[in-house]
């Protein structure tokens, strides 16, 4: 499927989020142990009535192609949007506070196409990193930092220089950051994947490089940092050279931890791929993953309790479930946990259709309550060139907001919405409502990032001019 933008940036507002997102075409197609507190529903007053702000264009200049925006949210509801003109970096802030929009600055140039993440710390500090491979001598993982609010960004500079793509970035609350990559040889044979961290201002050498093995595909890296700075990097590997890929996990805390390299799914015989992982702010956290049983995709979960993971569990089971943008999951303060992801229900639908589904686990329970369908109209089709790209956040009440890409009857893409209030069983509104529908334009690549206060910031760019939009939920 066509790659989006970003796929977890609805993960920005939480302790753990991997700050950014992104996908690339390819094979399309037990309760975890308890939250951090609580049993059931964590109990709610009463929310502020917020609504989604008018769309507005944030980025209009048509002399080159703006796209691929990725976005990052803080506790407080300050965010930072990054987007790609051409070969060129580009920011901007948002104010929670007084809620608008800051100017618009170039960052850098240039920069891979469809390969930027972005992250800010609880004191409002952003950073960007991205993929170069324009020469030789600079080909790998750049990055610059903001201090000041976005109005100025340090000089651009390598975290680590190689055959390098698909970068991923965490950014914890209290600062420190890990990025992490797949990483290709000059001949385009030995994969593996590549880490670093960021700690004391400047990034550390890199220091984890596990599994190398034999491939041309992407390793699908994810990293995830709880309010502490603890996290997790998570990717598919084989564990034997040309065997099925499973997943894997490897224990963060200032450095990597030796022992703590080990695979999460129990499966055997049939691949394991494209995993996710939340985190919350006091380490519990929520990991998502696919697998292939006889040519039919599944989706496992597994929760971790802040010392170690429960067992897996089995949370869906469709003809076709969309890898690429993958399922995506999000945890809010007490351990409740909701994934999202797209699929086809019936492969004798004609013409065949993808539809967002969902499921949540409430903090304390023995299992995952049962998966429902978002939506039931959606026109993107089931083939290597239209995707959904779910998105998922939860503020930190508990209520969950998702963004999707819906085709219309009319052809047109556009950003559709719902919620899941903590106290419901129901997404409204049913089928989702759109950001914006003129008519006129096709939603390409959305990014959706959600505050522990509530606040949300959906972007998104428009075809056919190429311009980048908002829409804030506050």
């Amino acid at each position: 499927m066509v790659a989006a933008a970003c796929d977890s940036g609805a993960q920005s507002g939480q302790a753990g989020g991997d700050l950014g997102s992104g996908g690339q075409g390819g094979q399309g197609g037990q309760g975890g142990q308890g939250g951090q507190g609580g049993k059931g529903a964590q109990a709610v007053s009463a929310d502020p009535v917020r609504s989604w702000s008018p769309a507005e264009a944030i980025e209009e200049d048509h002399s080159d192609e703006d796209n691929h925006p990725c976005v990052a949210i803080n506790a407080t509801g300050n965010a930072v949007v990054a987007w790609q003109r051409g070969e060129q970096l580009w920011a901007r802030f948002y104010d929670g506070g007084r809620q608008s929009f800051g100017a618009a600055l170039l960052v850098s140039t240039p920069s891979r196409y469809d390969d930027l993440q972005v992250g800010i710390d609880g004191q409002g500090n952003a950073m960007m990193v991205w993929a170069r491979d324009d020469a030789d001598d600079a080909r790998g993982v750049w990055w610059s930092r903001t201090t000041d609010g976005g109005a100025t960004w340090s000089t651009p500079g390598p975290v680590a220089l190689g055959n390098f793509h698909r970068v991923r970035l965490a950014v914890s609350a209290a600062g420190n950051a890990l990025a992490a990559w797949t990483d290709r040889s000059a001949d385009n044979v030995t994969v593996s994947v590549g880490s670093c961290d960021f700690l004391g201002g400047h990034w550390n050498e890199v220091v984890n490089t596990p599994l190398p093995g034999t491939g041309l595909g992407d390793r699908n890296p994810r990293v995830a940092l709880d309010g502490n700075g603890r996290g997790f990097l998570i990717w598919e590997q084989p564990a034997v050279v040309n065997a099925e890929s499973s997943v894997w996990t490897e224990r963060y805390d200032g450095g990597w931890l030796p022992g703590s390299l080990a695979i999460l799914d129990s499966h055997s015989g049939h691949d394991a791929y494209t995993p996710t992982l939340a985190l919350n702010e006091t380490g519990g956290g929520t990991a998502l993953w696919l697998e292939m049983w006889n040519f039919v995709p599944q989706l496992w979960a597994r929760r971790f309790d802040g010392k170690s993971w429960g067992d897996p569990q089995e949370l869906a089971t469709a003809p076709l479930i969309e890898w690429d943008p993958p399922p995506e999951v999000a945890i809010d303060p007490v351990g409740s946990s909701v994934a999202l992801w797209s699929e086809v229900s019936d492969l004798a639908q004609i013409p065949q259709y993808y539809d967002v589904h969902a499921i949540r686990y409430l903090a304390g329970a023995a299992s995952w309550q049962a998966p429902e369908m978002i939506e039931t109209d959606n026109l993107v089709g089931a083939d290597l060139t239209e995707y959904t790209d779910p998105l998922v956040g939860l503020d930190g009440r508990g209520n969950a907001i998702a963004t999707w890409r819906k085709e219309t009857p009319s052809s047109r893409i556009r950003v559709s919405s719902s919620r899941l209030t903590a106290g419901s069983a129901t997404w409204t509104p049913p089928n989702g409502a759109p950001l914006q529908d003129d008519s006129t334009h096709s939603a390409l690549a959305i990014d959706l990032a959600v505050s522990r206060n509530g606040t949300a910031l959906a972007v998104w760019s428009y075809g056919p001019e190429f311009d980048i939009w908002a829409s804030v939920y506050r």
